[in-house]
Formats: structure tokens, sequence, C-alpha cells
């Protein structure tokens, strides 16, 4: 793969990736009707945690795409797909592995090729970490 299809993935897939955790942020920073159901009343995960793991989704996102920061990037990629992780085990333990768990699937690829094209473009720069 030449560099620049390199670079072209690595934004392609971390933007997508950044677009979708923030996206999925909105309605915990906000505390919006729906999102308070389906984190705390349906999981049952306690109503306090809900804005905080919105703003660091946030942060999360803003790390992986600034160009600064490498350890922090790391710590980035690793919470977000804790996040991920956790939230298809939780949509999982709740309503079963159906159909509505499936979307998480997606997520957890963008994830993967933002990490991916990551590393990938870190070695193009003969970065370590």
């Amino acid at each position: 793969m030449s560099p620049k299809a390199i670079k072209i993935s690595y934004w392609v897939f971390n933007g997508l990736f950044a677009l979708a955790m923030l996206a999925s942020s909105a309605g915990s920073i906000t505390h919006e009707k729906e999102t308070v159901a389906m984190i705390h009343d349906l999981m049952g995960y306690p109503e306090y945690i809900i804005p905080v793991t919105g703003w660091l989704k946030v942060i999360g996102c803003v790390l992986i795409l600034a160009p600064v920061f490498p350890v922090l990037k790391e710590w980035a990629y690793a919470g977000l797909c804790i996040d991920l992780f956790l939230a298809l085990y939780s949509i999982g333990m709740v309503m079963g592995f159906s159909a509505q768990s499936w979307p998480m699937l997606i997520y957890i690829l963008l994830a993967a090729g933002a990490y991916y094209f990551h590393i990938k473009k870190k070695k193009l720069h003969g970065q370590t970490i």
C-alpha cells in the first residue's frame, strides 16, 4: 500500500470512527431522555455516569484526531474500544445478542480500521509510540 493510500485510509477510518463516537456521545452529554432510558433504566448503569462517558468520548475523539500527544492517542484508542466492547456486552446481556446488537460491530470494525491505519501511519514516519 502506498504512503498516500495509507494516509487517506487513516483519515477516512479515523474520521468515520470519531464521527460515530461523537454521535453516540451527544445523547449522553445532553442527558437525552432516550439515552437515559437505555443506559440507566434498561441496562442499570448509574445515571451520574452517563454525561461522564459522553465527555470522555469527546476527549477521546479529539485525541485520536489531534496530531500531538502520541501516548494519549494510544490511551484514547484503548478507552474508546473498551467503551464499545462494554456497550456490546451490556446490550447482549440485557437484550440478547440479536439483530439489535449488530450495529455495534460496525463501530468495532471502524475502531479496528482506525487503529490499524494509525499503526501503519506511525511506521511511515518511523514513530514507535
